[in-house]
């Protein structure tokens, strides 16, 4: 045989060795299927929401003995708004149809009366009539604002005459009443002529103790104390008196931090999948 018919002949063997081992380096590489190598899957680490445990970066599963990190507070609520709007002070005319006070800014207010505004005795709780309203007495007037420094009555409390003070009761030694009010402490002084109203009834300073709450009405001393006339007693604050507006001053709610992950020992299973921020409305 030729040198052309040997080289011919040895071409394609070689070819032949060449291809079974590029097709023994694939089926090594992806099985003994000879199918494409599918790539090990990579578990990202995540932070714990709300008391959740995070799956482990090597495993994917949740390591009992991880503490989680806890989840960033809610924001804090809005301030809740008072009732209707509301307005204080003495009466410096009445009709059948409208009362006029002067607050405390000595504004001029106009109330509109009708038969569907209640009437309310402050001390004994007494639901009255229009006609109980007299000129000079203390009032407060809740209802719907109708413009500027005007008002549909729904409801007019009668309280007693003089000036107002009270709060929540912290101390009593004798005849002396100390409460607080707004962050400031507040002597109230009593005398045998002083009236004390317990649940609409009549009582005495024996009713009043540090569980209690006060209103008291009399004259303001230069001192800030106030020598009281009349006192109610009550288990609950009066409450503050809504603005002219109707809004009464809310609290918002309190911004608490996300906790952790309870301990491993915790007999409750884990939820291992993120829980969503909460938003408070």
């Amino acid at each position: 045989m030729n040198k052309l018919g040997k080289i011919a002949l040895t071409i394609p063997a070689v070819l032949a060795v060449i291809g079974g081992v590029a097709l023994t380096q694939v089926a090594a590489q992806s099985g003994t299927t000879g199918s494409a190598a599918t790539p090990q899957a990579t578990v990202q680490p995540q932070q714990g929401q709300r008391g959740q445990r995070a799956p482990s970066a090597q495993t994917g599963q949740v390591d009992p003995n991880q503490q989680g990190r806890g989840g960033p507070g809610g924001p804090g609520g809005r301030g809740g708004r008072g009732g209707p709007g509301g307005m204080g002070g003495a009466v410096t005319a009445v009709s059948d149809t409208s009362v006029n006070i002067t607050d405390q800014r000595q504004m001029a207010v106009t109330a509109t009366l009708s038969n569907n505004t209640t009437v309310i005795q402050f001390t004994t709780q007494v639901t009255g009539t229009l006609s109980d309203i007299k000129v000079g007495e203390n009032i407060q007037i809740n209802g719907q604002p109708t413009g500027q420094g005007t008002l549909d009555a729904q409801r007019v409390v009668i309280l007693p005459a003089g000036e107002r003070a009270g709060g929540h009761v912290n101390a009593v030694d004798g005849a002396t009443i100390k409460v607080d009010a707004h962050r400031d402490v507040i002597t109230i002084t009593t005398s045998s002529a002083t009236q004390f109203y317990v649940n609409g009834k009549l009582g005495t300073i024996a009713d009043v103790s540090v569980d209690k709450f006060v209103d008291a009405f009399g004259t303001k001393q230069t001192d800030g104390t106030l020598t009281a006339t009349t006192i109610v007693v009550n288990d609950q604050p009066a409450g503050p008196q809504g603005g002219p507006d109707g809004r009464g001053p809310g609290r918002g709610g309190p911004q608490n931090q996300g906790q952790g992950c309870p301990p491993a020992n915790n007999t409750t299973a884990p939820n291992t999948q993120p829980a969503p921020n909460s938003t408070v409305q």
